[in-house]
């Protein structure tokens, strides 16, 4: 039996709001009518092909209307989307495809090859397509040619997509959602932020990550504009710009985003937004005080809590003018959204979410984490420490498990440390989150280890953001009287002790090398930096790049493109 899925809905708003504006972008608005049409041509591209509804179909395009687009029309065919990132390790693709039991990859062209290399590896008979079909397709969006987007019926308890965790063992884990949760989902979000016609919604995630959903959907079914910024090609600076230009009314962030943003904001304000809306990782009271002038009078900050087992669960909202700059530590998660019931266990304090829209489960592992109750409701045991306040508030105080949060993403510390236990000559390994960053100390088992290597090694397997910032060897492990690794006791990474020619070769080059050397130091927090060492091996990580990117542009009156300080990481 067919239902009345998000992608319907996206076709009815499209058929009453033509010429409206569906994505706001460097170039030329993108009308829900021209959306439309491509979603259906990318529909029509994998019925050709042999896709069947039901089918799994990965995507590797870029961030933007091309993503958009292929979502819906994956949605639109019947299939299952699942956003692949090309910028992480074949592997980890790899690994991801398998997972998902993917059937076909719907690739821009620069990315064909990538893809080629990825379906290449999958030859087993569920990968294959309908009607004998060998192996999997792999499709390029070059075939695309605009039609009548008409999405066929689907039943609403099928997948709507696929997206990844980090996982313990080693391996992410695969979170599959139906139609009828993206679709509850979506309404808890229209609501919650009385999202209409005449609203503008940021979208800074990846669609790799759940935290794109509370963004697209609700923009799409309302006829509201959504606004997508690759934060990663382009940095803060040009987000900012695009927020103010395309005067956005609902901002959407991790907490630790949101903080640069502010910073990149300088003296100005964005006076659209009306709700701030922050999730991924703890928000506090601070975050609050620091808005409270920088956006619309009246603006909201909203403190969405969830994951990607079932997105949103719970929020918390604050009027900025309400901040008061005197409170301190975590903001609430406030209370449970419709269709969830959050408990804390009465062992642990451990916040469990309860409903019908929580995942059933890992698609490709089973995990006690997840129960489910006589009624056939599941459960899901988040890992976090909850604590209810007087007035009947939850605020979570941290995690009781060794999965962490950085910069907003998920890591289980358990993943570093199985892949770099697998490395020949490791005995023993322990992975630790300090300061906001990630390291990784590995025992010998015998031989003599090169940390260089091993952090050459990770680099291959994890993605950038679950990258430790160094591997330390050490001879043994500092133990607690208990017996247990006394992590405050692990060493920081030393610093390099350079010879004296070394020293004078690794000095800046003149005026202009000079000027970006001095950069780096002030947004590493380093005396030094040589010039031929890799941004990201001496600390630095994405966002920071970006803040690297706005100084060199305020020192020298050019804004370098983000990519290509990405691709000059010296």
């Amino acid at each position: 039996m067919g239902t009345y899925t998000i992608v319907h809905r996206f076709a009815d708003r499209s058929a009453n709001f033509p010429d409206r504006p569906a994505l706001l972008g460097d170039g030329q608005p993108v009308s829900y009518a021209t959306l439309a049409a491509s979603a259906g041509g990318h529909a029509a591209v994998l019925a050709a092909a042999g896709a069947s509804p039901g089918d799994r179909v990965a995507l590797l395009t870029p961030h933007g209307a091309p993503t958009v687009a292929a979502i819906l029309g994956t949605l639109a065919a019947g299939c299952a989307y699942v956003p692949l990132d090309p910028g992480f390790p074949a592997d980890r693709l790899r690994h991801m495809l398998a997972a998902a039991r993917v059937r076909a990859v719907l690739t821009a062209p620069e990315h064909q090859e990538l893809a080629d290399r990825l379906a290449a590896a999958l030859t087993g008979p569920e990968h294959q397509l309908a009607g004998d079909r060998p192996a999997v397709a792999v499709l390029t969006t070059d075939a695309v040619t605009p039609v009548p987007l008409r999405p066929v019926p689907v039943d609403p308890d099928a997948l709507a997509y696929v997206l990844f965790t980090s996982g313990s063992t080693g391996l992410p884990k695969a979170v599959g959602q139906s139609h009828r949760n993206l679709a509850h989902v979506v309404d808890n979000q229209i609501a919650t932020l009385g999202i209409g016609p005449d609203d503008r919604l940021s979208l800074l995630a990846s669609f790799s990550f759940d935290a794109a959903i509370p963004d697209l959907y609700p923009a799409l079914l309302t006829g509201a504009a959504v606004v997508p910024v690759d934060l990663r090609r382009h940095g803060l600076a040009h987000a900012v710009d695009q927020l103010e230009r395309h005067r956005v009314t609902v901002y959407h962030s991790t907490p630790t985003v949101y903080r640069f943003l502010l910073d990149a904001l300088g003296d100005r304000r964005l006076a659209s937004v009306r709700a701030v809306l922050l999730g991924g990782e703890q928000a506090t009271h601070a975050d609050v005080a620091r808005g409270r002038d920088r956006f619309a009078p009246g603006c909201v900050l909203v403190n969405g809590y969830g994951a990607t087992e079932m997105t949103f669960a719970a929020r918390y909202a604050l009027p900025l003018v309400d901040a008061d700059p005197a409170a301190t530590g975590p903001l609430p998660i406030g209370t449970a959204l419709p269709g969830y019931h959050l408990d804390l266990t009465d062992d642990s304090g451990e916040i469990v979410v309860r409903g019908r829209h929580v995942a059933p489960g890992y698609l490709d592992r089973a995990d006690d984490r997840f129960s489910r109750d006589a009624d056939g409701v599941w459960s899901y045991r988040t890992g976090d420490l909850g604590a209810r306040l007087p007035g009947g508030d939850l605020v979570c105080l941290g995690r009781l498990d060794r999965q962490v949060k950085v910069r907003g993403f998920r890591v289980e510390l358990t993943e570093i440390e199985a892949v770099l236990a697998a490395e020949p000559g490791v005995g023993a390994v322990r992975a630790i989150a300090r300061d906001g960053e990630l390291l990784a100390y590995a025992r010998p088992a015998g031989a003599d280890l090169d940390p260089a290597a091993l952090r050459a090694a990770l680099a291959r397997r994890l993605p950038e953001y679950a990258l430790p910032r160094a591997v330390v060897v050490v001879d043994e492990f500092p133990l607690t009287v208990t017996g247990k690794i006394d992590e405050r006791a692990l060493p920081d990474p030393a610093p390099a002790v350079p010879t004296d020619q070394e020293t004078a070769a690794q000095e800046p080059a003149g005026a202009t090398e000079r000027a970006v050397h001095d950069i780096w130091c002030a947004v590493l927090g380093r005396e030094a930096v040589d010039r031929t060492a890799g941004f990201f091996d001496v600390g630095g990580q994405s966002l920071l790049l970006g803040v690297v990117q706005q100084r060199l542009a305020d020192r020298f009156g050019v804004r370098l493109p983000l990519l290509r300080l990405f691709e000059n990481p010296t």
